[in-house]
């Protein structure tokens, strides 16, 4: 399972800070619902690209275990979105403003694959906004694109609340925040060709 959680800063004072250290454990086991049953299971490491978006920069995820069921949970950092190497800033700087991702230079790639996932899951991600948060959206991708922005107020709010109330991302929906029991498959099983990009 994984858990967004806010830490307001960039990947630099995430790391610098070692807030990563700081994070505890949720107070209720995410899977099975077992109150203060969580326990440390240390790190795994991620890649995300750096604010001036010169490099990528490692970091850890700090993960932890439930006595009960035996299931581990991580907790993301907010500027992170789930299995993708372009931070939240950069999409809300950048995507999908083609003159925007020129300044991403090295990463403009990725800025143009994010933009066709998103607008290939766009139709899912509607469904959820209209049955979850009460937002009608009927107009292109761009417009989904910009109503999320004046609602959320961050691409790493919208991902937070997205995983938090419809279990979905702005991309797709994966089983790591699905939970016990719930039968839907990970996005790239719904397209019919390749696997995630980064």
């Amino acid at each position: 399972m994984q858990i967004i959680i806010r830490v307001g800063t960039t990947p630099e004072r995430y790391l610098q800070n070692r807030l990563y250290a700081a994070a505890g454990p949720p107070e209720c086991c995410p899977n099975c619902g077992s109150p203060d049953r969580m326990e440390a299971l240390g790190y795994y490491e991620r890649y995300v690209t750096a604010t001036d978006l010169q490099q990528a920069v490692r970091f850890p995820v700090r993960r932890f275990r439930c006595r009960t069921c035996l299931r581990t949970t991580s907790l993301l950092p907010d500027f992170a979105q789930p299995y993708r190497l372009l931070a939240s800033c950069v999409l809300d700087s950048s995507f999908p403003n083609a003159k925007a991702s020129q300044r991403a230079g090295r990463w403009s790639y990725l800025l143009r694959r994010y933009w066709k996932r998103f607008t290939n899951w766009e139709t899912q991600l509607r469904r959820r906004l209209e049955n979850d948060f009460r937002i009608r959206i009927t107009g292109p991708a761009l417009q989904t694109w910009q109503v999320l922005r004046n609602f959320f107020g961050s691409s790493a709010t919208a991902t937070w609340i997205l995983v938090w109330k419809s279990k979905s991302t702005l991309f797709g929906f994966y089983r790591c925040h699905q939970g016990r029991g719930i039968p839907f498959p990970h996005t790239p099983g719904l397209f019919r060709f390749g696997k995630d990009p980064p």
